[in-house]
């Protein structure tokens, strides 16, 4: 359908919306889990003696849902662009980054900036924080 109404072109419909979208959520989310997890580590073991594999599987959980939540909520505005991009409804002929983004802002304010979140922070939360406590996991069995 999308190929008979938009030709191939139409396939790649918001690319650079969706890599800077990604760029910006990995980085986010991969700097603070460092952060975060030392801190817990820290926290839970002052003297820096080894965590119980029950409080390392905690510190990892933690540490990755948390450095997913942060990351929605710092490239949720890049997350709405590239949403209207790849929808053609409300749009106006251009679909450039910084004209939807403009677009977003006229119609709805700040807030406009803020759609989908109390969906997006769970779930990036919950699949962070399993992700990250088992590739942990995976690497202290290696």
């Amino acid at each position: 359908m999308v190929i008979q109404e938009q030709g191939v072109s139409g396939l790649y419909r918001g690319v650079f919306a969706t890599a800077l979208r990604q760029s910006t959520s990995v980085a986010v989310r991969f700097t603070l889990y460092e952060h975060i997890r030392n801190g817990f580590s820290h926290f839970f073991s002052p003297n820096g003696e080894t965590l119980s594999p029950t409080k390392a599987a905690f510190v990892s959980f933690m540490s990755g849902g948390i450095g997913g939540a942060v990351s929605v909520l710092v490239n949720n505005p890049i997350d709405v662009v590239k949403s209207k991009i790849q929808s053609t409804r409300g749009l106006s002929s251009n679909t450039g980054v910084i004209s939807v983004a403009r677009e977003v802002y006229s119609s709805s304010g700040v807030g406009g900036f803020t759609a989908g979140l109390s969906a997006r922070i769970p779930r990036l939360f919950l699949s962070q924080a399993i992700q990250f406590t088992i590739v942990d996991k995976m690497l202290k069995i290696m």
